[in-house]
């Protein structure tokens, strides 16, 4: 509840005063030819009977004119407090909205004027005010939203999300320097640097397509989207990229993790069984996990040369364990073309 004796006592009252005499928008109440009414009641009835932004414009002069009376006015503040939010806000406001930019007074109007809310609402993301005023490191209203039974739970999450964030941050630059013709996630798994892959595909798990990495992009169209090795070549999905340079471990976490789709092709009709029968000359571990993963007419996919998987490991896969290659492709329904 706000306390004092006068206008210059109530913490953001003048804030309000100043910010609503701006609104030139708002329509001005006015009675007898443009002059102040003299009824402090006519100016109560009017904020509780119109309560639209369309409507109301309280304005500095009313305000000034009656502020002894609405210091003792529990019932006006409300109106104010509920005006001043969707003036700043829109008129669909919350918690998570007014921690987001950070002004604590917001935060005390919206929290002492309902005597029921709770702090620990979630929005549509799940998340609560504390977890953002958390997340943008606004101290001061996590303090007091924890003083109001927020949890600290959400505060560490807030927290881990923003700092995880400046990781990956970190990462793209560091990328952008050692490899600046390629894109960062497909270099990663081009390398095989697997913590590198996760701390990318962590940060897209975690924002819902925003922040992180390509900006509106899903988990799925990040992990699918055809990019830049290291020299500039492009073409190459992160998947693809990881099978020819038989990085299992990838793989196998873009697929079970980041929902990489081993079916789809690049511009020259090459997926990622092409890329691994023709390079892959360990063992045949990443290739059986692929199969497993995509349908036979992926399998049996043709390039833009007219070569299936089985084709490319007959014609280029020159390692020891070729054989192996061609029996698992054919156990699987793979041909020729």
């Amino acid at each position: 509840m706000l306390v004092g004796n006068s206008i210059n006592d109530e913490p953001g009252f003048l804030e309000i005063a100043d910010y609503i005499s701006e609104c030139a928008t708002i329509k001005e109440l006015v009675v007898d030819n443009n002059n102040i009414s003299n009824s402090y009641q006519q100016f109560i009835d009017m904020l509780e009977e119109n309560t639209s932004l369309e409507y109301v414009n309280m304005g500095e002069r009313w305000f000034k004119k009656f502020a002894d009376k609405i210091i003792q006015d529990e019932r006006c503040k409300l109106f104010m407090r509920e005006h001043m939010l969707k003036h700043k806000y829109g008129v669909r406001y919350n918690l998570q909205l007014i921690c987001k930019k950070g002004n604590l007074n917001d935060v005390k109007s919206l929290i002492e004027t309902l005597d029921d809310y709770n702090v620990n609402n979630t929005d549509d993301d799940g998340k609560t005010g504390l977890y953002y005023a958390a997340y943008h490191q606004h101290d001061n209203i996590v303090q007091y939203l924890l003083s109001k039974g927020g949890q600290q739970n959400d505060v560490d999450n807030g927290k881990s999300r923003k700092k995880k964030e400046e990781e990956i941050m970190e990462l793209k630059n560091k990328y952008k320097k050692e490899f600046p013709k390629g894109t960062p996630i497909v270099c990663a798994c081009e390398k095989g640097r697997f913590e590198d892959v996760k701390l990318l595909i962590t940060g897209r798990k975690n924002v819902n397509g925003s922040n992180g990495n390509n900006n509106n992009m899903t988990l799925k169209e990040y992990v699918n989207q055809v990019g830049k090795e290291s020299d500039g070549n492009s073409g190459w999905t992160p998947l693809m990229i990881a099978a020819k340079n038989e990085h299992v471990q990838i793989v196998q976490y873009l697929i079970e993790q980041g929902k990489a789709d081993a079916n789809i092709a690049n511009s020259d009709g090459g997926n990622a069984l092409h890329y691994a029968a023709w390079k892959n000359k360990k063992n045949t571990e990443l290739i059986d996990f692929l199969l497993t993963h995509m349908s036979l007419n992926s399998i049996n996919k043709k390039s833009g040369y007219g070569e299936t998987p089985l084709d490319l490991a007959y014609i280029y896969n020159n390692s020891p364990i070729q054989q192996k290659i061609i029996d698992l492709i054919r156990s699987k329904g793979g041909k020729r073309s």
